[in-house]
């Protein structure tokens, strides 16, 4: 399989996942939904050959920086006004 193929599989596999994990009924079945995700996520950063560790410390950097969703916040607009 090309390159190009093989990855638009997996982002097309990644669609697939993540509408069974929204659409899980339990967790259970959410927890096997989630480590399909977490195989077409390691496949993706095996092709691209990045390391599981540095999903993991630019995600803790992200959660310092930009807060994480523990408090059920969620800000989807912010408006920056620069000086004139």
């Amino acid at each position: 399989m090309e390159d190009s193929e093989y990855l638009l599989e997996l982002n097309n596999k990644m669609l697939e996942e993540w509408k069974e994990v929204i659409d899980s009924k339990d967790n259970e079945e959410r927890i096997s939904e989630l480590a399909d995700v977490f195989e077409v996520i390691l496949a993706y950063s095996s092709f691209f050959k990045i390391k599981i560790s540095e999903i993991e410390k630019k995600a803790e950097e992200k959660r310092k920086s930009r807060g994480d969703f523990s408090d059920k916040i969620y800000c989807d607009y912010f408006e920056v006004v620069l000086p004139d």
